[in-house]
């Protein structure tokens, strides 16, 4: 549950002494946006929402999954380096690779904006962003086209082909819960199978696929039902949808996921301690019955 305050950000002041941050404000917010789109999204978010929202650090590090100390220093460096903070690269890959925005770009390129339904796990609005159909406005992840939020079949078909159109040279699409996410659970399924079917029609279409993100047994049921041909994460899933998985021709993405930080919301390390608990068995059916791992 949101403290009263968080859900209430819009309506509060900066807080006093935050001066440096407070003159930043008055740079136009679509430029600052436009450089959370090569910016790391969190280090972006946690100064976007203070200048824009006067948040107070508690609030952001609740938001954001990090600690109250964390986003003092995020404020601090933005206030004596300003959007200099934002050309840190971030690491990548599983040794922690270090790639320029150009590497990152090109890696990411291929796969376009995902697509998610309404509280799925690639719906990023913040709390105060409220839904285009309700009084709102397209989320700031759509405006920097890092994804679609599509509810009902028509909607699913016109993201996937708007994602299409940009270049995209596959689908991504959530299926079911996360586990870095604060707001979805790892057991919910995610789009129903009419809005599934939709994605693959458009995709096929377009002489290509559709991956998927999801973990547990239904939302991998439902996708493959729906004609997908990859399922990205899948550890909570049973031998014989795994079995499914292999009869199907499906590929599996398995990863082998860290621990959540102890400073990470109680609630994100129990979704990660599930998923790394459940990691063992889904390689070994995964082996077992042969599937096609990527």
């Amino acid at each position: 549950m949101l403290p009263v305050g968080l859900l209430d950000l819009r309506h509060r002041k900066h807080a006093a002494g935050f001066g440096a941050l407070r003159e930043r404000r008055q740079q136009p917010i679509q430029g600052l946006a436009e450089r959370l789109k090569r910016a790391q999204s969190r280090t972006g978010h946690c100064v976007l929402i203070r200048a824009t929202l006067g948040s107070t650090a508690a609030e952001i590090a609740q938001l954001l999954g990090w600690s109250v100390a964390t986003v003092h220093v995020m404020h601090s460096r933005y206030a004596k380096e300003g959007e200099a903070i934002f050309d840190v690269r971030g690491r990548a890959g599983r040794h922690h690779e270090y790639l320029t925005t150009a590497q990152e770009q090109a890696l990411l390129a291929p796969f376009g904006a995902m697509v998610s339904q309404t509280s799925g796990h690639g719906d990023t609005r913040l709390p105060h962003e409220r839904s285009r159909r309700f009084f709102g406005k397209a989320s700031m992840g759509e405006e920097m086209g890092y994804n679609f939020i599509a509810d009902g079949r028509d909607e699913v078909l016109t993201a996937t082909r708007e994602t299409l159109r940009y270049g995209a040279t596959q689908i991504k699409a959530h299926a079911g819960g996360g586990a870095a996410t604060a707001y979805d659970p790892l057991d919910v399924s995610q789009y129903t199978l009419d809005e599934l079917k939709a994605a693959v029609e458009a995709a096929d279409d377009w002489n290509t696929y559709v991956t998927v993100h999801a973990y547990n047994v239904r939302s991998v049921r439902r996708a493959v039902e729906a004609g997908v041909k990859c399922i990205e994460h899948g550890q909570l899933l049973d031998e014989a949808t795994i079995k499914l998985l292999a009869d199907k021709g499906v590929f599996l993405s398995l990863q082998a996921l860290d621990p959540a930080p102890s400073w990470q919301p109680a609630n994100i390390r129990e979704k990660k301690d599930e998923v790394i608990r459940s990691t063992d068995a889904a390689f070994r059916w995964a082996k077992q019955h042969k599937v096609k791992l990527l």
